[in-house]
């Protein structure tokens, strides 16, 4: 079932990375994912599908900024600040391909489901290997 897609992208104190401002960011993110379906359940067809990776991307795209942001203020190395760019880079890529393939299929249940199931399980990816790695970092170099 579609309005299900999101739902295992659930926040779990196993996610905490020790550094407040970053796990508050998973939080919130994780619960806007969890969100978002309930948020345009009903009915599903292509408005839905559009409406949906709209929300998402307008959400994802704050995070990002947010992330980076926080990423230079705190002077993070420029080339582990670059990998992370390009994963994030990889994500909005990700969100443009899935829109155009609604934008010239038109709605598929399958294909919504599928794209819904791979960012959340991105996001979850992402937190724990390039997030962890600016956490772990952040907290040997705070002053």
């Amino acid at each position: 079932e579609t309005s299900m897609a999101l739902t295992h992208a659930i926040w779990d104190d196993a996610l905490e990375m020790g550094v407040p401002f970053i796990d508050d960011e998973h939080r919130e993110l994780t619960e806007t994912l969890r969100s978002a379906i309930d948020r345009f359940a009903g009915a599903p067809d292509d408005e839905w599908a559009m409406d949906l990776f709209k929300y998402l991307d307008h959400h994802l795209r704050e995070h990002i900024a947010e992330e980076e942001g926080m990423m230079r203020a705190a002077g993070y190395p420029m080339e582990e600040m670059m990998k992370h760019q390009h994963a994030h880079r990889r994500l909005r890529e990700y969100i443009v391909s899935l829109k155009q393939d609604l934008d010239h299929a038109g709605y598929s249940g399958e294909l919504v489901d599928l794209g819904n199931r791979l960012l959340a399980s991105w996001v979850l990816r992402h937190t724990d290997t390039f997030d962890r790695t600016f956490a772990t970092w952040y907290v040997r170099n705070r002053h």
